[in-house]
């Protein structure tokens, strides 16, 4: 674990969801899985993207199973113009490169006081849901797992 970063949430394994219910839903128990999480092989490196050039993430240790998210957020607090991207790539491909024509409409970033909302983030997203939970008053139900790290940028 790095320093200042908190660790996760739930440890990886298994666990077992379990409700007692009640008047309109039934008892619930069902087991899912939490996977190990991903790397980010070149997270600390990106601070700065180049929006005419887009950006190009790695990533190793995702499960075969996940589906891997890449998003990109930019906002200028001054005249609140903002830009969204939000892209998903199997995780057995490594990498995932958001292209500028994508960026090239993101606000510039710029030094403001307050909150910054300029960020790239990459997250894990189990792409099969764990055993279907079924309890009496639901059409159904599942588990998805999600963990992600999240990167504060500068849109140049």
């Amino acid at each position: 674990m790095r320093r200042g970063i908190p660790g996760l949430f739930l440890d990886p394994g298994a666990y077992r969801l379990e409700g007692h219910g009640g008047k309109d839903v039934g008892p619930i128990n069902m087991i899912f899985s939490i996977p190990a999480p991903f790397e980010w092989i070149d997270g600390d490196d990106i601070s700065v993207i180049a929006r005419s050039r887009g950006v190009t993430v790695h990533w190793k240790n995702a499960a075969s199973d996940q589906l891997m998210i890449i998003a990109a957020r930019g906002l200028d607090p001054v005249t609140t113009a903002s830009g969204v991207c939000l892209c998903i790539a199997r995780a057995a491909a490594g990498q995932f490169t958001i292209p500028a024509a994508f960026l090239m409409k993101f606000p510039a970033s710029v030094d403001a006081p307050g909150r910054r909302f300029d960020e790239l983030i990459l997250g894990s997203l189990t792409a099969k849901p764990a055993t279907k939970l079924d309890a009496r008053g639901l059409d159904g139900g599942t588990v998805f797992t999600v963990y992600n790290i999240r990167r504060l940028i500068d849109y140049r």
